[in-house]
């Protein structure tokens, strides 16, 4: 797989967060923008990417392993939520930097400042959190935290570029 063509990357990089790409396809991607410098729009998925993968890439028959755990409903030790919950804020951050287009019109929030905001929410009480949704609207982003309990909070994120400061409001919660 040529993985100089940027087509194909942005392809495997839509199959790596829809968790379908293999272990062979994940390895590759990975040894790939650890040896080369990403172009200015890969930026946070390779570095999302650089911060999951590494030594404990597994092997298939470990992939293998680790499903049968997972759906035998073993409980998982509480300081790998925050790992997970952070792969779902990236994963999401990721989507916005690459898969959408940006409109030029309007000033934007890096997907850098989505990921720390989304990030500080979620570090707040890591055990409680089931997903994260961020929606970008212009130079605000609509987050939807999903609850284990089923309940459901928003928030509007906004940016001041000028005091590098992230501030979130709450937003239509009862």
């Amino acid at each position: 797989m040529n993985l100089k063509d940027k087509n194909i990357r942005i392809a495997l990089a839509e199959k790596y967060l829809a968790a379908e790409t293999s272990v062979k396809e994940e390895i590759e991607l990975a040894a790939y923008y650890s040896s080369h410098r990403p172009d200015e729009d890969e930026n946070v998925f390779a570095a999302m990417l650089s911060a999951t993968s590494g030594d404990y890439l597994l092997s298939d028959e470990g992939a293998d392993e680790f499903d049968k755990i997972a759906a035998s409903g073993a409980t998982r030790p509480k300081r790998r939520v925050f790992r997970w919950v952070s792969g779902i804020a990236a994963a999401a951050a990721v989507t916005f930097a690459i898969i959408l287009p940006i409109r030029k019109s309007e000033p934007q929030i890096s997907p850098l400042v989505i990921y720390e905001g989304i990030s500080s929410l979620i570090k707040m009480n890591p055990e409680i959190v089931e997903s994260v949704n961020a929606i970008p609207q212009g130079n605000k982003v609509l987050v939807t935290v999903n609850l284990k309990n089923g309940d459901e909070r928003k928030f509007l994120l906004s940016y001041d570029e000028q005091k590098g400061t992230t501030s979130f409001s709450a937003y239509n919660n009862q």
